[in-house]
């Protein structure tokens, strides 16, 4: 995961090098495309894999979509699923057993995340975005007694998330598109969670066009 994470980051800054140098398509066709500023609203779960345990962090976004190569500001907030901490705890709990600490650690974390996403490429079928995000987060930190589950003490943190990616959607029909996100994600700060933070993410779903299915 780590060389991959290192992979991913180094394609990833090179295609934003390339940013000032590449064109943007915006299709003549594209209802999308001839709108000047629209809004954005989305649900975005977002996966990733920490020491072999499939992580999920929960997120929602909004924001405005403007211009002719449908530039887009977005702001988001994301937090870990039930799942994502449970397998936080385990792995917790087998780290301390493995080094025989007497606690583990208990983490509940969210974070805001604000996005510019560069528009690459626009055709009527296709869409390619460079997501460029940072925010601020807040960590809660319970640590917990091996043996008896007691909470021993508690800590506050806040860490600032940054992530770089691409996205992609195709439209297979007026009304309706399947995108795919991939990218890689970092925090600055040194807290509990971090350490697990750092690495490649993915998502993908579907994307629905209610302005034209209205229209139509």
């Amino acid at each position: 995961i780590q060389d991959l994470s290192k992979k991913v980051f180094s394609i990833l800054i090179l295609a934003v090098l390339l940013l000032p140098a590449a064109p943007c398509r915006a299709g003549q066709s594209d209802s999308i495309a001839r709108a000047s500023i629209h809004g954005v609203l989305s649900l975005d779960s977002r996966s990733t894999i920490i020491e072999g345990k499939h992580i999920t962090i929960n997120g929602i976004l909004g924001g405005i979509a403007f211009g002719r190569g449908q530039h887009k500001l977005t702001l988001g907030y994301y937090w870990l699923s039930y799942g994502a901490k449970q397998r936080l705890i385990d792995l917790h709990k087998s780290h301390a057993h493995r080094i025989n600490l007497e606690y583990y650690t208990r983490t509940d974390v969210g974070f805001a995340s604000l996005a510019y996403w560069f528009p690459l490429y626009r055709n009527p079928r296709w869409t390619v975005y460079i997501p460029v995000e940072t925010g601020l987060g807040s960590e809660s930190a319970n640590y917990r007694r091996i043996s008896d589950d007691a909470q021993l003490g508690s800590g506050h943190f806040y860490f600032v998330p940054y992530q770089l990616g691409a996205y992609g959607e195709f439209k297979a029909t007026p009304w309706v598109g399947f995108g795919l996100q991939i990218g890689y994600r970092n925090a600055a700060r040194q807290t509990v969670f971090r350490e697990h933070f750092e690495g490649p993410y993915y998502s993908y779903g579907l994307t629905f066009y209610p302005d034209r299915i209205y229209s139509d």
